[in-house]
C-alpha cells in the first residue's frame, strides 16, 4: 500500500535517528512537534507506547534516509490544514489529542495522552487496527532493553507454531 500524501494537509514523519530510538513528528506550521520512543508506533490497539516530547524542529533537519514511515495526517476527516494545526496546538495544551494518520505503514486514528505513567501514544480500535503476534518476531531487542548483559545466543526461545 502506498501512502497518500495530501499537500493540503499537514505531514507526519516517523524516523530512526538511532537504532534504538524512534522519533514521531507532526507538522504544525513551519515546524515539526516531536516525540521519541524506544519502539515504533504500533497498529495494535492493545499496546501503548511510552513517548517523551522533544523540542520542535524544522523539516530540513530531519534525516530522510532514516525514515520509518511518512504521510499526511488530520484530526477530523473534513478539517483543512489550518484547522488541524489549531486543534493540535490546543491538544498539546490539554496534554491529550487524537489524530488520523495516512502513511504507508501507519493508518487510522491514534491518540497522544497524558497518564499517571507518563505520555503515551496508542492506536484506536478501528478498521486499520490489527493484532500483532509478538512471538512471531525476534524478541532479543525487547529482552535486551529489560535484562542487563543479555546475550541472545545463550537462550533459545521456542515460538508457538502458527495456525493455518
Amino acid at each position: 500500500m502506498k501512502a497518500i500524501t495530501k499537500p493540503d494537509l499537514p505531514q507526519f514523519l516517523v524516523y530512526q535517528p538511532d537504532p534504538k530510538i524512534f522519533h514521531i513528528c507532526l507538522e504544525v506550521g513551519n515546524t515539526y512537534y516531536v516525540w521519541w520512543s524506544n519502539y515504533p508506533p504500533s497498529q495494535d490497539n492493545r499496546f501503548a507506547r511510552k513517548i517523551a516530547r522533544l523540542k520542535a524542529i524544522i523539516p530540513e533537519k530531519i534525516p530522510l534516509k532514516q525514515i520509518y514511515d511518512k504521510g499526511s495526517y488530520t484530526v477530523n476527516k473534513a478539517d483543512d490544514k489550518a484547522a488541524v494545526e489549531k486543534k493540535v496546538k490546543e491538544g498539546l495544551k490539554k496534554k491529550s489529542f487524537s489524530f488520523i494518520l495516512n502513511g504507508k505503514l501507519l493508518k487510522g486514528r491514534f491518540i497522544i495522552k497524558q497518564t499517571s505513567g507518563g505520555t503515551m501514544l496508542q492506536k484506536f480500535k478501528d478498521k486499520f487496527a490489527k493484532e500483532e503476534d509478538i512471538f512471531g518476531t525476534d524478541l532479543s531487542r525487547t529482552i535486551g532493553l529489560m535484562v542487563p548483559n543479555y546475550d541472545p545466543k545463550s537462550i533459545k526461545l521456542n515460538y508457538p507454531k502458527k495456525r493455518t
